[in-house]
């Protein structure tokens, strides 16, 4: 599950760096928040310990429809 994430991130820096690029590299306050907020995920994807932990809470689909159909029975 990391991996799509920090794939879309990287895709998402790209996108704000050509679009900076297309202004002439002209400073945009809204470019830059958003560059930093992106690389500040990339930063956690890659340095968390706790990611694999975090997303295992979460029961896949199934097993949760499984779950509900068993209390309605």
């Amino acid at each position: 599950m990391r991996w799509p994430l920090i794939l879309c991130a990287v895709v998402d820096l790209t996108w704000l760096s050509i679009q900076a690029a297309h202004s002439h590299y002209r400073f945009s306050l809204f470019l830059a928040v958003q560059m930093m907020i992106v690389l500040w995920v990339l930063w956690y994807l890659v340095k968390s310990r706790y990611l694999t932990v975090f997303f295992n809470d979460w029961p896949e689909p199934t097993e949760k429809a499984a779950e509900e159909k068993k209390l309605l029975k």
